[in-house]
């Protein structure tokens, strides 16, 4: 995959287009990916619901465009903290 600079699939591509105005503060902008296929073989995979499974997705991708990464190993473990925070706050609200 030429966007992402390796060979695996993946279950969401983000394209950040996000910008910083004038007073500093940054406007979430960008496009968002998602396999679908991928999510329902990863939601049988992690026994999850493919529900479940898209919203923890759908939150990655905004975290991205929130300027977290997940390159490494480190931040791949601070990605998932948040994406499981953000998800908790969502269960509680449903």
């Amino acid at each position: 995959m030429s966007f992402l600079n390796h060979d695996s699939y993946t279950d969401i591509i983000t394209f950040d287009e996000s910008e910083t105005g004038v007073a500093g503060k940054k406007t979430l902008h960008g496009e968002l990916y998602i396999s679908f296929e991928r999510i329902a073989e990863n939601a049988v995979k992690y026994k999850v619901s493919f529900q479940q499974e898209m919203l923890r997705v759908m939150v990655h991708g905004i975290l991205h465009l929130c300027g977290f990464s997940d390159k490494t190993k480190t931040q791949r473990q601070q990605m998932r903290n948040r994406e499981n925070m953000a998800l908790n706050l969502y269960s509680n609200l449903f």
